[in-house]
């Protein structure tokens, strides 16, 4: 009858509405190139201490507090490959021929300041930084044919410079490693990168992840040869 009908309707189309709820899932937000007001491509994110996000774009940085969006343009205009943030809450930038850190200017808004007039002329056409890594007051800025070492302290710059390839590089555990091809896995010794014991392992095998798994060991990800742990 009409009631019967009526009440298989009305449980299918309840069914059917159960269905499509996405129980249990996060909410997701997402942002368009033109709501954001930046290039389609985003290389890195990091967040602050008060909860700001920034995010390396093909046109600079992009800041987001939650509410509105902002981005900050290098001198070159180069899209930023890597972004890291110091224990003090200093945004470090890796862009292309470029890097440096944000600070407030007088009015509390982030700019860029370059450390690139830090270099001499002929260090200053390194293309892409890849890596942006920090340890307590050094940072390191590593693209593929030079690793740069900044030394807050002192606003000096050590470069380490390489005919192969730098291909990976991270801080774990307080000590810098950076992968180079052909020859390995290296780790700084004050003004050296030096091999580390085993290390010619990866001279040609890609790294694409360094990580502290405590105890003196080392997790390595490689993109063909599988997942490694290193013990020393």
């Amino acid at each position: 009858n009409i009631f019967k009908l009526v009440f298989c309707l009305t449980l299918l189309i309840t069914l059917k509405l159960w269905a499509n709820q996405e129980v249990g899932l996060p909410f997701i937000k997402n942002f368009s190139p033109r709501e954001y007001g930046g290039h389609t491509q985003n290389w890195a994110i990091v967040q602050d201490e008060q909860g700001v996000m920034y995010f390396g774009n093909g046109k600079g940085v992009l800041e987001y507090d939650g509410t509105s969006w902002r981005l900050i343009q290098l001198p070159n205009k180069s899209a930023v490959r890597s972004l890291a943030v110091s224990e003090d809450g200093r945004l470090f930038v890796g862009a292309k021929n470029e890097f440096g850190y944000l600070e407030p200017d007088s009015i509390g808004f982030l700019q860029y300041k370059s450390l690139v007039p830090l270099l001499t002329k002929e260090q200053t056409n390194f293309n892409d930084v890849w890596e942006t890594s920090i340890n307590n007051d050094i940072v390191y800025f590593r693209t593929s044919g030079a690793v740069f070492r900044y030394n807050e302290s002192s606003s000096s710059i050590h470069v380490w410079e390489t005919d192969a390839r730098f291909q990976m590089s991270g801080v774990v555990d307080g000590e810098f490693y950076v992968r180079e091809g052909g020859t390995g896995l290296l780790r700084e010794n004050n003004n050296s990168l030096e091999l580390v014991s085993g290390g010619e392992f990866f001279d040609d095998i890609s790294i694409y992840s360094l990580l502290n798994l405590g105890d003196d060991k080392i997790f390595i990800g490689s993109s063909t040869k599988g997942l490694f742990v290193y013990d020393g």
